[in-house]
Order: structure tokens, then C-alpha cells, then sequence
């Protein structure tokens, strides 16, 4: 399979110039707002001849993994009259440019604001894809989880729900629980009968399971999560250690996408098309909003083939 050409700056001059002719049209009203918008940005008096440019570029991409709007937007903060030279000082980046060889995937950079760009037919109000959450700390938390599913699995098959490929708050809280039990279990037995429990971690099976329990405490430990265990040092119940691994996902992937000082910009569309009377849904994504009780809100996120989903009004209310 030949290997995709990068994408650059300069790949999003020429789709404009292919679309709107090589003397591209130059954007007559000032969209400033936008970036500091935290909600609905109307469209202002007078844009119609920019809304048609726009409309114009919103569907086109460089090449699949891009998605509407991008080029739109791009063409809108970087041909105003006041950017004189678009080309050599852009005032809008493609975020791979930028971000080259860091782990920041945000769509466009616009005054140095990070900016990922969706077009989804619901509000920040729906379960929005921001992107594949595995490597976001070089596997740890895959890890992590795997150890869950895995032991619930053992515990009890057939009642089991959620694996690393979808699962959503209710089943980690599930499989923490599961996991805690078994802990608990385990260390409880060394206390009385410490004979007994020598005698089990002979096993290959109960030293595995021994194993990765420990070597799960040890990840939390490591991640800085101490509200997963009490003063004691014991571990509390599967839902505290769900949300405090939860809230750990979502704040590394806001620093993926998208990225530190970021924003999310929506445009309400389906099938290509982009409706003006719908406004631009701007969301600022404040890391310091996420906290334990939006992560535990019904429907706040979930994940789907490795993928996650997040409801914005819900994990940043």
C-alpha cells in the first residue's frame, strides 16, 4: 500500500486555489469570536458572500483521516484582509504541521489556539468521537484495564460485561469491584491462614492473578492516583477506582485532542452539508472541569472500538 502524502499548509493553499480560483476570494468580515466563544457562534450580519465561499470548501478534504469543515475553517482566519500574506504568515496551521513529532493530534492551529474540528448532526450535548484513547501513556492504562476485564471475567463469565474494545463507566466500576473483591480476598487469607495462602500461589494460575492485581496497585500508585486507596492504604470500592481511572483517561486524551489551550468547534452538518441558521458549537475544553462526579454521570462517555466518545456539556459542566 504506498504510504499517504503528508499534509501541509500548503496542501490546504492548493485545495483552496483548486475551489475558489487561483486569486482566492478574500474573507470580508472578521471571525475573531469564534476562538473565544464558549457556546453558540452566530454567523454575523453581511456574511453571506463568505458563507458561500465557505460552504464551498466545507466538504472538501486532503485525504481520508480528514474530516468537514477543516479547510473551511482554515480559509476563513487565514484569508481576512488584514492577513495580507497567508502563506508565509498564517495566522491558521494544520495541527500535524505544528505539532510535529509531539503527541498532540488537534486538527488546526489558530492563534496558537489548538482547535479540533467535527461535524456532527448533534450539540456538545451528544456523545462526540474525539479519537482512539490506546497509547496515551505508552499502554499503561491498557494495561490497566486489560487486568479488570480480565479478572471479571474469571470471577464470574457469564455476567462479565464491557472489554477493552467498548466498555463505559458502569462496566469498569463493574470490573474494579470484581477486582477489589478478589484483592481483598487474597490479602485477608495471608492474614489468617498464611500457610494457605502460600500453598494457592504455588499455583500458576492464583500467582498470575496474584500478579497482575499487584502489578495493578503498582500502576495506580505510579499514576499518582491515590484517591483509588484509603488512609490505610487499602483500596476503596470499584466505582471510586473507576472514576479516578476514567477522569485519568479522559484528561490525557484532551491533551492529545485537543491539546493543551484547546477548543472544540462543531459544525451541526450530515452528509457533507453545513447548515448557517445552526450556528458553530464552540466548546473550550477546561481540563479543570472534569472532575470525579462528571466522569460518573450517566452517558458522559464511552468508548467503542478502541475509540472514545465524549459528552462535553456533561464531563466539562
Amino acid at each position: 500500500m504506498a504510504k499517504k502524502p503528508q499534509v501541509t499548509n500548503a496542501t490546504f493553499h492548493n485545495l483552496i486555489k483548486k475551489t475558489l480560483g487561483k486569486n482566492v476570494p478574500r474573507v470580508e468580515n472578521n471571525y475573531d469570536g469564534i476562538l473565544s466563544t464558549n457556546g453558540t457562534y452566530k454567523w454575523p450580519t453581511g456574511s453571506d458572500a463568505d458563507f458561500k465561499n465557505f460552504e464551498k470548501l466545507f466538504p472538501i478534504k486532503p485525504q481520508s483521516g480528514y474530516g468537514n469543515g477543516e479547510l473551511a475553517l482554515f480559509w476563513l482566519f487565514n484569508y481576512g484582509e488584514k492577513e495580507r500574506n497567508p502563506e508565509s504568515s498564517p495566522r491558521a496551521e494544520v495541527g500535524s504541521v505544528v505539532h510535529v513529532g509531539k503527541n498532540i493530534e488537534t486538527d488546526l492551529v489558530i492563534d496558537k489556539k489548538n482547535v479540533e474540528v467535527k461535524s456532527y448532526t448533534g450539540s456538545k450535548n451528544t456523545l462526540i468521537k474525539v479519537g482512539m484513547w490506546t497509547g496515551i501513556d505508552g499502554g499503561d492504562l491498557q494495561k490497566m484495564l486489560e487486568t479488570l476485564f480480565a479478572i471479571a471475567k474469571l470471577i464470574d463469565r457469564d455476567k462479565a460485561r464491557g472489554s477493552i474494545r467498548k466498555f463505559d463507566f458502569k462496566s469498569i466500576a463493574d470490573a474494579a469491584e470484581k477486582l477489589c473483591v478478589v484483592r481483598e480476598a487474597y490479602r485477608d487469607l495471608q492474614k489468617e491462614d498464611p500457610s494457605a495462602a502460600a500453598q494457592l500461589s504455588k499455583f500458576a494460575f492464583f500467582k498470575e492473578v496474584a500478579t497482575s492485581i499487584e502489578q495493578f496497585d503498582d500502576m495506580l500508585k505510579d499514576k499518582k492516583l491515590k484517591g483509588c486507596f484509603s488512609g490505610s492504604g487499602k483500596r476503596v470500592g470499584g466505582k471510586t477506582i473507576a472514576k479516578h481511572l476514567m477522569r485519568y483517561l479522559i484528561l490525557k486524551m484532551f491533551d492529545r485532542k485537543p491539546g493543551p489551550n484547546g477548543m472544540l468547534v462543531n459544525f451541526k452538518g450530515s452528509g457533507g452539508s453545513y447548515s448557517k441558521s445552526s450556528g458553530i458549537d464552540v466548546t473550550q475544553v477546561d481540563k479543570d472541569k472534569v472532575s470525579l462526579g462528571n466522569v460518573e454521570e450517566d452517558k458522559s462517555f464511552n468508548t467503542s472500538d478502541l475509540n472514545l466518545f465524549v459528552n462535553f456539556e456533561k464531563i466539562l459542566r
